[in-house]
């Protein structure tokens, strides 16, 4: 009998971080307003610090989101293949197709990581650069070190780090599939 865990799919768009962002950034958005003459969205006020701190967290969390929701669409983009042509009308091989694809999904992976490092700087508020949001200064941050994203960090990186071996690999000159 396999004892491994399983993954259990999560709705990222349902959970309370994402609910308790939506409220607030709905509040946020009442704020807006198109100017008539460059019909451009601008604020009416300056947002105020908890205000930002909210904007700030919502587009890093769509961010992270989006990525992980990215990911879903590998299969649908790896089994669709169609004979197209590129703009100088070359035609696109299956196997270009596929390797292109493979690509775009092992970055995705490895961009996981670094949206989910950068989301939880802004919302424990640790003030690191985003260049800066590495695992060993994220997780080992003394706001952020024993807690329950700390665990989850934790268990994103032993997810994703078989993934990072095999997206080196994947480099045009040294691609399987050509």
């Amino acid at each position: 009998m396999d004892q491994t865990k399983k993954a259990v799919p999560v709705n990222l768009r349902r959970t309370q971080f994402s609910n308790y962002l939506s409220q607030h950034s709905r509040l946020i958005l009442e704020q807006l307003h198109r100017d008539r003459a460059t019909s451009r969205l601008v604020w009416r006020r300056p947002l105020t610090p908890a205000e930002e701190y909210v904007r700030e967290c919502f587009r890093s969390a769509g961010q992270l989101m989006t990525t992980c929701e990215q990911l879903g669409y590998a299969i649908a983009y790896l089994s669709g293949y169609r004979r197209r042509a590129t703009s100088e009308r070359e035609l696109i091989a299956r196997s270009d197709w596929i390797a292109y694809n493979v690509e775009g999904f092992l970055t995705r992976i490895a961009t996981i990581s670094d949206r989910a490092l950068k989301l939880v700087s802004i919302a424990f508020q640790l003030g690191i650069p985003p260049r800066e949001c590495r695992f060993s200064v994220i997780a080992h941050n003394a706001h952020v070190a024993n807690t329950q994203v700390r665990k989850a960090l934790t268990n994103l990186e032993a997810t994703l780090k078989p993934h990072r071996s095999t997206r080196k690999l994947n480099r045009p000159s040294q691609a399987v599939l050509r």
